[in-house]
């Protein structure tokens, strides 16, 4: 998704550093960021049904 690929990697190296794993950074850090763009993609992708 292009969402998840816009975050910024510093943010999820800065994660790395203070102490997280990969699945720990996914999680608390890149999914939080990205959900209003999942959200908007699955609202379109709904309505694009009708």
């Amino acid at each position: 998704m292009g969402v998840i690929q816009k975050v910024p990697r510093e943010v999820e190296e800065a994660a790395r550093i203070d102490g997280c794993g990969y699945l720990s950074t996914l999680f608390r850090v890149v999914v939080p960021l990205s959900v209003s763009g999942i959200a908007v993609a699955a609202i379109l992708g709904y309505l694009n049904n009708f």
